[in-house]
């Protein structure tokens, strides 16, 4: 499926691919599959198992991500309760160890991440799973990492 400008969504559900031209916005997204939007992927409910390139910002209240397929980017991911793990690759098909997350921002309040390269994490608590590379960590309540990990810095705010 493909739009070449804005999508508005009350609920959506992807079974495979969805590729948007400008931006996406929805109150619940749920997506097993890809998502390719050109502008921002904002929901109130983003659950998503699969992968994704956004244009610009990915923005939901609460999000769950699975990634599954190679590299998968955002400039910026911001949200309230923040799930991001990797997940093994398809049976049917060979991505290897899933995937692997790039980002310059992630902030939100409680943030969980793996796989997952970012220049800055800010949250309230944070906490750094295997396979991460991260520039700095801030945080105002708790932080913790895993040894698998690097994190150039962390700063309590």
């Amino acid at each position: 499926m493909s739009s070449g400008g804005n999508a508005y969504v009350h609920q959506t559900k992807v079974r495979g691919t969805i590729d948007i031209g400008s931006g996406f916005k929805g109150e619940k997204a749920d997506i097993k599959g890809m998502i390719t939007t050109g502008g921002n992927l904002e929901a109130e409910t983003l659950s998503l198992q699969g992968g994704f390139e956004v244009g610009g910002v990915l923005n939901a209240g609460t999000m769950d991500i699975g990634l599954r397929f190679s590299v998968n980017k955002a400039e910026e991911i911001v949200g309230g309760k923040i799930i991001i793990k990797k997940n093994p690759s398809i049976p049917f098909f060979s991505f290897g160890k899933g995937g692997r997350l790039e980002a310059k921002i992630i902030e939100g309040d409680d943030i969980y991440l793996e796989n997952t390269k970012a220049d800055a994490v800010r949250g309230h608590h944070v906490k750094i799973g295997p396979g991460c590379e991260i520039g700095i960590v801030e945080y105002s309540g708790t932080y913790e990492y895993k040894s698998e990990s690097v994190v150039k810095a962390n700063k309590k705010i």
